[in-house]
């Protein structure tokens, strides 16, 4: 049974389908605000939510109202162990939001000024739908191999005790 401090799953993008294997995998979801300035370019100002995976760190960004939490319980599956902890994933979420839209030459004439809301960061689940030796994503319908997510979660980066983040370490 997953543990209780996680609330909910991210909504899927469509129907999770009956009597399939599922592998839970923990994500905080940190809500960011980032004010975008430039020569080349208008002032913009978005609100987004970071997906900060608990298992390896690594963050995806969505616009805010494309991202829902569930809040009810996530079925029945695998668990993955988390090594990530709440402020961390809020560092992370906010340096992963400064470089979005930043590619390229234009990058030197543009800045961006980012605040992650880390008191407002949520606990919940991402739900993988398993078929045969590929895992897909119930969110964004992406698959990928089974062994990607392994490499993941036992690379270099990784140790077995923690993960070191600029500011701080998690558990």
């Amino acid at each position: 049974m997953p543990e209780k401090s996680r609330d909910g799953y991210l909504k899927p993008g469509r129907d999770l389908p009956e009597n399939a294997r599922f592998l839970l995998q923990p994500v905080f979801v940190v809500p960011v605000e980032v004010f975008t300035t430039g020569m080349l370019a208008r002032p913009q100002y978005r609100r987004m939510k970071a997906v900060v995976e608990a298992v390896s760190g690594m963050v995806e960004l969505f616009p805010e109202k494309k991202l829902v939490i569930e809040h009810r319980e996530p079925p029945e599956g695998e668990i993955l162990p988390a090594s990530v902890k709440a402020a961390a994933a809020a560092r992370v979420a906010e340096e992963a939001a400064m470089g979005e839209g930043r590619e390229g030459w234009k990058a030197l004439l543009r800045s961006a000024h980012v605040m992650a809301r880390g008191d407002e960061t949520e606990s919940t689940w991402r739900v993988w739908i398993v078929r045969g030796d590929s895992l897909e994503d119930s969110l964004t319908g992406r698959t990928i191999r089974a062994g990607v997510l392994l490499s993941m979660m036992l690379s270099e980066d990784m140790s077995s005790e923690s993960i070191s983040f600029e500011g701080g370490e998690t558990e």
